[in-house]
């Protein structure tokens, strides 16, 4: 109560005090007047009231001038005239100013947004700048003008478009506002806020003008210019876009009010407090641009002078197009002093700077009409542009390092062969660059070596070079690359060996210049001129091959690899020279097709600089080899000799060059003494040794440790014999065979006999002894055969082979003792990984007792599997599924070494294999001679393996047993034809076979038993179904036919004749709109299907043109529906126990050739309707209970060749008006189901006398079926006689009656006619 009082009293008291407030006081007098501080109170006073009464909105109250800080009012009559109010910036950065540290918004503006521009500004700083580098900011050497023209203007734009950076220096020297209109929240606004506010605006806008002038400087294109201004000034702008998104709500309801409210308030600043400070942030802008031109030209200063150029570079000449380039292999410095090429530093070889080679920039090349990086000699670089050597590809860049990155050319336009150039760190200049290789090289081999002559060299020349003795003080600080390397002089010649850049070369002071030769103080070297001459005179080796009519080359090395550079010709191939005259210079190529046998050696050793090699001791400067090493520092391997050697049979020395494995062994000692015991037999043993070998029959290569190399394990077993059986001799009769394995021509092992017992009491050692094991190294993919005599020892041995070094795990192969030969084969690599990974067992590639290990073995002996391997594996694989096919049908092929798309089969006994043009597997077809392929087995499961196998045709095969594999339903998605009729393939179907949805072809007739199953259904794509039988045939269809049969919508053939179908016909069957083929015959052991004939749904198949019903037990008649089905030609509805009348809607089947009605109790006439059908040719009426007169319509049909009516109540009418016999004649018909050839007749009179004949092969007698002959008899002629030789009785009918049935094959009939 005393809550709701103090509530109720507050506004009482609110408005007594407005009350007060609003008294009125006496009037002045007429003249007094009110001042204007009168005035302002008053307004006060009302505001005052307004506030009091609540009379004031939010809005109302967002209008008025208050001071921050304080709820004070100010008038708008205070405000001086001449200051404009502003708004705050649209950005975060205000929402930092005007929030306090408790709203959301303040730490997302400041950690989210503000944070989020550092961070990329920072990081993308950190990328460009290189703080360990010299250049810092990744000054490019050098730009286009145009380029820096637009590099100074982005700058200016950046420095003035940089708002938060303008911002925060006026936000900061003017301060914090005095007064605003807007919302309370503006009240809480101080200084320390303000400034700290524009402080972070002026950190993040003046990092951004920082990346910018950073990327400004690095941008090399008027394009990289705008790019990384854009770029950063995405950057820039993010915290507008923030404040712009965060304005639309994205950032809450609370950020949304915040940022409204900035954008509606308003500030002033008193211009008597703030007139000293107005243009303060104006002279600041100014200042940073003064101070960014500075820098900027100052850098721009320095690149014109290359101080951000690369100093130093190696460069690496190929020689195979212009052969001299070598020469100019070696360091190269830029050149700070002299003239420049365009703008660009011409950077010249370290020790050779005048006659060396230089790079220099050209922007006038007439011969490629562009510009670009050049090479050329010599110190006149006025001429460089056009007596350049090479030039890059067309290219403006300042950096020599992007130039030789391009392709190379020469003068001529050819393309230069190699050319790498490198930036060269100036401290490791001196290492580097010629005097760094100088005292790496200067304590190597001080003596040379040629064990034979260089067939090139002319007279005696000499064998022996000694190192010319220069210390590093005698040569300067830099060398060329041919003072870098030792120089050598020969011992009793004029020859000189010595470095050219990239190889080495020997030559001859008698062929070259006056300087060269005079080297030389007759027979003796003149040190001292040739320390002048190589060491102060510049670039001998450049001087002589200027001399273009001196051939000054004798010999010329291999190219030497500059990152393995030894420093000395040691080991190197050399070859003879080749001259061209078209290079201008006498430098040669080598001539690789000529190369020189012999290589240099070093003549002496020590322990310290120059070492034996291969573990030769160095003895007074003379190498001892071991290990049968040869040379001058044992530096020559006994490899690929055919002996195997401990110390070379590693990795490093390729196991001996081969020697130690037989498939990589070459030489003609192969496998010679590489066998020490043999079946667990000391071969060393000398005793055994000379009793009962031969050394030279013993191959083995039991070192061989190369990791190719597949290990396999032989074992022989003595077989049991009764004791008594075991020969009472000495060592001949008790002992293994020689054991011999050849691999695809290669001998791997070859054992002498071993004898076990060298007396006969030590026979039954034969037998005791521990198992006789031997381990063989063989490579993949070979093909080996073990053999071994059989009539040397009584004693017998089966022989087993195992994968590995052991022989715990099962055989892969066993060969009885009555076996002379044990084959198999190693798959290749590609073989084994494939199908190691297939099988998850590698020993089943070797089992051939098993059907998958026989197809792997007899792939790994084609010779093609290997190679179809590496190139798809996909074709490997449908090779070992075809591989399998054959192996587990059992047929014999034609070549199945070739590939599988072309030769395979096997002609008129085996199949066909059809391929796509991808080589992929698409038909396996039957081409046996009338369709019997004469192959037997089971289906493998490795079908599946044939993803493209659309087409399967095995049909008329006895021998093709088993069912269908389940793997077979893989093919769901290629296989549309399968044809098994007529082969041993029995049911059940499984369940994966319903999975084939793209099946349209089955046919499964002469083999499938059992019932049809309901998932028959599931292929929605059949065509063509086929589950025929024979009544011979045991095998056969039971049970009924099921519904699911009309979810085949897409069947044209359908075949079940012969078959043990019970229950009714499916209705569904006329579900089936496309059928053209209905055969549903029954068959001989039952009584068919049953129930009503479903006319209406058979009325439905209006594309049927065949349809056979025979033999099944069908009651009702048959219906009108009939003659909906216009497009048959075939209509069979034997023994189908049908009753009443034929419809005469049969007529309307004029396409009609076959109809069989008959053996069904229909009665009535015929009708005539029949005679409609125009290509009738057979018409069975026979065993019915029709009767008449067959209508003369149906006789008279043109291509009628057959009628059958016996057995009913059926009569021919045989009038003929075109034909009649006269009063002197007799009219006889003869009628007949027989050929014509088979019935033959003649007329005779009393005494003999043959008046008339007919029948037989001389004439046509019987026009149609039934055959009929009308024949007119003279009445003096009564003897009748007639032969019947055929399979059907003939009918006589004289004068229209019938007269005489004559039965089949009755012997020469005579009847008299006339009585």
């Amino acid at each position: 109560m005393t809550q709701q009082h103090d509530l109720e009293a507050k506004p009482q008291k609110e408005e007594s005090r407005a009350s007060d407030l609003l008294q009125v006081h006496p009037p002045r007098g007429k003249e007094s007047r009110i001042s204007a501080v009168e005035v302002s109170n008053v307004q006060s006073r009302l505001l005052e009231i307004e506030m009091l009464l609540g009379l004031s909105s939010t809005r109302n109250k967002a209008n008025k001038w208050r001071k921050i800080g304080s709820q004070q009012l100010v008038l708008d009559s205070d405000i001086p005239d001449d200051i404009m109010p502003f708004q705050l910036p649209k950005d975060v950065y205000s929402i930092v100013a005007t929030c306090g540290v408790s709203s959301p918004s303040f730490w997302i503006a400041l950690l989210v947004i503000f944070g989020l521009q550092i961070s990329l500004l920072v990081l993308l700083l950190l990328d460009q700048i290189g703080l360990e580098d010299d250049n810092v900011l990744g000054t490019p050497a050098n730009v286009e003008v145009i380029v820096r023209a637009a590099q100074v203007l982005a700058l200016v734009i950046a420095l003035f478009s940089q708002s938060d950076l303008r911002q925060g220096v006026e936000g900061i020297s003017e301060g914090l506002p005095d007064i605003y209109q807007g919302n309370d929240s503006f009240q809480s606004m101080g200084p320390a806020r303000w400034h700290f506010a524009y402080a972070i605006r002026f950190l993040q806008g003046f990092v951004n003008l920082f990346a910018s002038f950073v990327l400004l400087l690095q941008a090399e294109t008027v394009f990289d210019v705008l790019l990384n201004f854009l770029g950063v000034q995405f950057i820039s702008d993010l915290d507008d876009l923030a404040f712009d998104l965060g304005g639309k709500g994205y950032f809450g309801y609370s950020a949304q009010q915040v940022i409204h409210d900035i954008m509606q308030a308003r500030f002033l600043r008193d211009s008597t407090s703030h007139k000293c400070r107005t243009y303060a942030h104006v002279i600041g802008i100014f200042a940073v641009l003064v101070v960014m031109v500075g820098i900027f030209s100052n850098l721009a200063i320095q690149q014109d002078q290359g101080v951000f150029a690369i100093e130093s570079v190696t460069a690496e000449f190929g020689d195979e197009v212009i052969s001299f380039m070598g020469l100019f292999n070696g360091c190269y410095r830029a050149r700070k002093e002299g003239p420049a090429l365009n703008r660009r530093l011409v950077y010249e070889q370290i020790g050779s700077e005048v006659d060396g080679g230089k790079f220099g920039y050209c922007d006038n090349l007439e011969e490629a009409s562009s510009e670009g990086w050049v090479f050329f000699q010599g110190n006149s670089v006025e001429d460089a542009c056009e007596k350049y050597i090479i030039r890059s590809d067309k290219t403006n860049t300042f950096d020599l390092l992007d130039a030789a990155a391009t392709q190379w050319y020469t003068k001529g336009g050819q393309l230069v062969d190699y050319l790498q150039v490198s930036q060269l760190p100036e401290d490791s200049m001196s290492s580097e660059c010629g005097l760094g290789i100088f005292r790496r090289t200067n304590n190597t081999c001080d003596l040379l070596e040629l064990p034979t002559r260089f067939d090139s060299l002319q007279g005696t020349g000499s064998r022996l070079f000694e190192k010319l003795d220069v210390t590093s003080v005698q040569v300067g600080a830099y060398l060329d690359t041919t003072q870098s390397h030792p120089i050598y002089l020969g011992k009793s010649s004029s020859e000189i060996i010595l470095f050219t850049g990239r190889r080495w070369v020997m030559t001859t002071t008698d062929e070259g210049s006056e300087q060269f030769s005079s080297v030389r103080d007759g027979s003796k070297w003149n040190h001292t001129a040739v320390l002048d001459y190589f060491y102060n005179q510049g670039f001998p080796a450049m001087e002589q091959s200027k001399l273009k009519s001196r051939e000054w080359v004798s010999a010329i090395s291999e190219i030497v690899d500059t990152t393995t550079d030894p420093g000395t010709p040691l080991a190197l191939q050399w070859y003879n020279v080749r001259y061209e005259s078209n290079t201008g210079r006498s430098f040669p190529f080598a001539d690789l097709t000529r190369p020189q046998e012999a290589k240099l050696g070093c003549a002496r050793c020590d322990d310290e600089f120059v070492r034996c090699a291969n573990e030769g001791v160095c003895v007074n400067g003379v190498c001892e080899c071991q290990n049968r090493a040869t040379g001058v520092l044992c530096e020559d391997a006994p490899l690929g000799d055919g002996l195997c050697d401990d110390y070379f049979n590693t990795a490093d020395f390729e196991y001996d060059g081969g020697d130690c494995c037989g498939s990589t062994c070459t030489g003609a000692l192969c496998g010679r003494g590489g066998l020490s015991v043999a079946f667990g037999v000391d071969l060393r043993d000398n005793t055994f040794v000379s009793q009962y070998l031969k050394d030279e029959t013993v191959i083995g290569f039991e070192n061989c440790i190369d990791p190719e190399m597949e290990t396999f394990t032989i074992e022989m077993v003595p077989v049991d014999v009764p004791l008594y059986e075991i020969p009472m001799t000495a060592g001949e009769d008790c002992g293994l065979e020689s054991v011999t394995v050849i691999c695809d021509g290669v001998l791997y092992l070859r054992t002498p006999n071993l004898y076990m017992a060298e007396s006969v009491d030590e026979v039954e050692k034969c037998h005791e002894d521990a198992p006789m094991i031997q381990p063989i190294h063989l490579p993949a993919g070979v093909n080996c055969e073990l053999s071994r005599p059989l009539d040397d020892f009584e004693w017998f041995y089966d022989a087993l082979l195992f994968r590995g070094n052991t022989t715990d795990s099962t055989s892969i192969r066993r060969g009885n003792n009555s076996a002379t030969s044990l084959s198999w084969s190693v798959p290749a690599e590609c073989l084994a990984e494939v199908f190691t990974e297939y099988f998850g067992d590698v020993d089943r590639l070797y089992d051939t007792n098993s059907p998958e290990g026989a197809a792997i073995q007899r792939m790994a002996s084609d010779g093609t599997s290997a190679l179809l391997c590496t190139l798809d594996q996909d074709l490997v694989k449908e090779r070992y599924a075809l591989t399998m096919l054959n192996v587990s049908l059992v047929f014999e092929s034609r070549t199945w070494q070739e590939h599988q798309c072309y030769g395979w089969g096997s002609g008129s006994g085996g199949i066909d294999i059809i391929c796509n043009d991808d080589d992929k597997v698409v038909s396996i077809e039957n081409a046996g001679t009338f369709g019997i392929a004469m192959i037997g087995g089971t289906i493998p499961s490795e079908l599946f393996l044939l993803p493209h196998l659309s087409n399967l045709d095995l049909h008329n095969n006895d021998d093709l047993f088993g069912t269908l594999p389940t793997e077979i339903g893989l093919l769901n998605s290629s296989l549309t034809r399968l044809n098994l009729n007529g082969t041993g393939i029995r049911a059940p179907l499984p369940i994966e076979f319903f999975k084939l949805s793209t099946l349209a072809y089955l046919d499964l007739g002469l083999s499938f038993e059992g019932t049809i199953p309901t998932e028959i259904g599931l292929l929605s794509e059949l065509t063509h179904l086929n589950f025929e039988s024979v009544d011979w045939n045991q095998i056969a269809i039971n049970g009924t036919l099921p519904t699911e049969i009309g979810k085949l919508t897409k069947l044209s053939y359908l075949n079940l004749q012969s078959n043990s179908l019970t229950g009714t016909m499916p209705t569904e069957i006329g579900l089936l709109s496309e059928l053209g083929y209905l055969n549903l015959e029954g068959g001989g052991w039952s009584d068919g299907l049953n129930g009503p004939l479903p006319s209406a749904e058979i009325g439905k198949l209006t594309n049927l043109s065949y349809l056979n019903l025979q033999g099944n037990a069908f009651t009702g008649s048959l219906a009108s529906d009939i003659g909906l089905l216009t497009s048959l030609t075939s209509l069979d509805l034997r023994s189908c126990n049908l009753s009443g009348k034929i419809p005469t809607e049969i007529g309307l089947l004029d396409g009609l050739v076959e109809l069989y009605l008959g053996n069904n109790i229909l009665r009535g006439i015929v009708p005539t309707e029949i005679g409609l059908l125009t290509n009738l040719s057979t018409l069975d009426l026979a065993s019915t209970d029709l009767s008449g007169t067959i209508p003369s319509e149906i006789l008279q049909l043109p291509k009628l060749d057959q009628i059958q009516y016996s057995g009913s109540r059926l009569t021919l009418d045989v009038t003929d008006p075109d034909f009649s016999c006269d009063e002197t004649t007799v009219e006889l018909l003869l009628t007949t189901q027989n050929w014509p050839a088979e019935v033959t007749w003649e007329i005779t009179k009393d005494d003999g006398t043959v008046t008339a004949s007919g029948g037989g092969s001389s004439r046509y007698p019987f026009r149609r079926t039934p055959h009929l002959e009308k024949i007119c008899v003279p009445s003096d002629a009564c003897t009748f006689t007639l032969l019947n030789q055929g399979e059907e009785s003939v009918e006589i009918i004289r004068l229209g009656v019938f007269y005489q049935f004559i039965q089949t094959w009755a012997e020469r009939a005579s009847m008299d006619i006339c009585t």
